[in-house]
């Protein structure tokens, strides 16, 4: 089954948006979705307005890619590069040549690549203290190409990237796991896996749920997978676990790591609204 969308609950980021006045001398869209897109408008913008940048303090440099892209109702009407500029906000609490490096300002959206881009970002974890979440604010600047009607994004024309510096943690294994629920019978203790994703964080394969659907309901065969995101030992959510937001089956809501007990314990806590009685539960999952 398709999951659910990164969700990175433990850092708050503040939504930074800038609306500008549309003219003749600012080539700039103040609102896209009042833009008269039947006119031919087409914006350059961030994928998205905030993003969050994983990152294990390791002392290593760690790349991050910010995706740009060429949006509007004409794109495949269009030939022309489109070459972007782009700035660091003053607003960043993120510091040059300690928490990163921008050494390409210039991206050029083309035709070949169907107007999508990436911005790399040079995350520095030398000297950095987990847990630690500056923010490095990314502005686009100015857009050049022979189509007068490529415009910035007043919508998305800024991105507030978390910095989010993790310490180190392995989760890499075969796990037995079990849950605390009483007031259905549970055919557990069971086995799954859980194994470093792309993307910083941990995949739970199978039973993201503490077991609860498959194990506690008789509902064979319907697989809960999720990941989630150690900081430092605390659990947090990166996706949750696929019936939660459905159904609210097994939802995580917390927990930690300890990696000196015994080959490494993960315990979560649990929130489960669809079977009766249930509710709040905690679960146990010990490497093997």
């Amino acid at each position: 089954m398709k999951k659910m969308k990164n969700i990175f609950k433990y850092m708050g980021i503040s939504l930074l948006t800038v609306f500008l006045a549309t003219s003749c001398e600012d080539p700039t869209v103040g609102d896209d979705e009042a833009a008269d897109f039947n006119n031919g408008i087409s914006v350059v913008q961030f994928t998205s307005s905030k993003a969050n940048a994983p990152a294990v303090a390791d002392g290593e440099e760690k790349m991050y890619d910010v995706r740009v892209q060429l949006a509007g109702p004409d794109i495949e009407n269009l030939t022309e590069d489109v070459v972007v500029n782009f700035s660091v906000d003053p607003s960043s609490t993120a510091v040059a040549g300690t928490n990163f490096r921008f050494d390409v300002t210039t991206v050029t959206l083309t035709k070949a690549n169907n107007y999508l881009a990436t911005l790399p970002v040079t995350i520095l974890t030398e000297g950095v203290t987990p847990p630690f979440s500056p923010t490095l604010v990314l502005n686009i600047d100015s857009v050049t190409s022979n189509n007068d009607d490529v415009v910035v994004s007043g919508n998305k024309g800024q991105i507030v990237v978390s910095l989010a510096y993790l310490c180190f943690a392995d989760l890499n294994g075969s796990y037995v796991f079990t849950n605390d629920i009483t007031v259905r019978n549970c055919n557990l203790p069971a086995t799954t896996t859980i194994a470093a994703n792309s993307e910083g964080g941990w995949e739970i394969a199978l039973y993201a749920d503490g077991g609860v659907l498959q194990y506690c309901s008789g509902n064979d065969g319907f697989d809960q997978t999720g990941s989630i995101l150690v900081v430092c030992g605390e659990v947090f959510v990166q996706n949750q676990v696929q019936f939660c937001g459905s159904n609210g089956i097994g939802c995580i809501v917390g927990g930690s790591w300890d990696p000196d007990e015994g080959n490494g314990v993960l315990r979560m806590q649990h929130e489960d609204t669809f079977f009766p009685g249930v509710g709040s539960f905690n679960s146990t999952y010990t490497r093997q």
